[in-house]
């Protein structure tokens, strides 16, 4: 859907099914990471003895690295109740980016059996896997999926958040609603990127032919609509016709962020008449506690060096707001 030039996020890469490329003792590859917070843990560890406790922790503990094994995953880190896994990191596979989608809803499955729920977060790059060093993953890439795990409290609904660059990587495994466009505090010069929440796995679809599945990816998700606004707005769509595109919203889904939000960043469009000043708009809007909103970046204007260095100014002194989401230690290193 969102295509490289339709991006943002230059950082990211989205294009799936990318051969290694070996250097000499280094592998690159593109490498899939979770960040997982278990409500459970941090519940049960309230309201049971120091033992009992110990004994469910044990447990969960258990049947998590069971499930992280089926889905070929590898964990990098158990803090408390966070978990960091990486896929096609440490040992090589195909659909990391999948694999590492399916891994959050199994284990949402299982906190659910104790009235529980999770909140996730899956970022995805190139990285350098050194052969003395294969248990680390020299990226940003875990402190990237941490953050966004962290900003799943922001919105409603919201248990798992990736940005849109993956959105292809999951479009035809996954049900996906773009919410926001937001810029990610872990970039030194922030670019803006849509956000997507990752509602649920579609159901059955492993026999058809991947082509057909490509071409229906969204014809059974609700959020399709919403999806084509965000889109048309990356694409560079006049004004007139998003606010066409908004209009033929149904009725379900106007209470949702990503109607929210995109018809609050088009208002914005139709002010100014150029996207990247509505952008930053939006997101000065946002910073200023408009009502409704719940996720606050600072706002970086790209045509302005002034303005720019002094927003960079500003996102430092809120730094420990922001790292106050990454746990440490975590052996993924920037």
């Amino acid at each position: 859907m969102f295509s490289d030039e339709d991006s943002f996020d230059t950082d990211e890469d989205s294009v799936s099914g990318r051969f290694e490329k070996k250097c000499g003792s280094t592998v690159i590859k593109r490498v899939a990471v979770a960040s997982i917070v278990f409500s459970s843990l941090l519940n049960k560890e309230k309201s049971l003895s120091p033992v009992d406790f110990a004994r469910y922790s044990a447990r969960k503990l258990s049947a998590i690295q069971k499930l992280v094994e089926e889905q070929k995953g590898d964990i990098h880190s158990i803090e408390g109740p966070h978990l960091t896994v990486s896929f096609n990191g440490v040992r090589t596979i195909t659909r990391a980016v999948t694999q590492a989608c399916e891994l959050v809803e199994r284990l949402r499955e299982l906190e659910a059996k104790d009235g529980c729920s999770i909140t996730a977060g899956i970022a995805c790059e190139r990285v350098s896997i050194d052969d003395w060093i294969a248990d680390s993953i020299i990226s940003k890439i875990g402190e990237k999926a941490a953050v966004l795990q962290g900003m799943c409290s922001k919105y409603s609904g919201a248990h798992c958040l990736i940005p849109q660059s993956l959105y292809d990587d999951l479009s035809s495994a996954a049900i996906l609603e773009c919410i926001d466009i937001v810029r990610m505090p872990t970039f030194d010069i922030a670019q803006p990127i849509f956000l997507v929440s990752v509602h649920s796995l579609k159901q059955g679809g492993d026999d058809e032919e991947w082509m057909y599945q490509l071409e229906n990816a969204e014809a059974d998700n609700p959020y399709s609509r919403v999806n084509a606004v965000f889109q048309g707005f990356s694409r560079g769509a006049t004004s007139e016709r998003l606010q066409e595109m908004i209009n033929d919203i149904g009725s379900n889904v106007r209470e949702c962020d990503g109607y929210l939000n995109i018809k609050r960043l088009v208002d914005c469009l139709v002010k100014v008449e150029d996207r990247d000043a509505a952008i930053c708009q939006y997101l000065g809007e946002v910073r200023r506690g408009r009502k409704g909103k719940r996720v606050s970046f600072p706002a970086i204007d790209a045509r302005d060096m002034k303005t720019r260095t002094q927003s960079r100014t500003a996102e430092r002194a809120s730094l420990p707001d922001i790292r106050s989401w990454i746990r440490r230690p975590v052996s993924i290193t920037g």
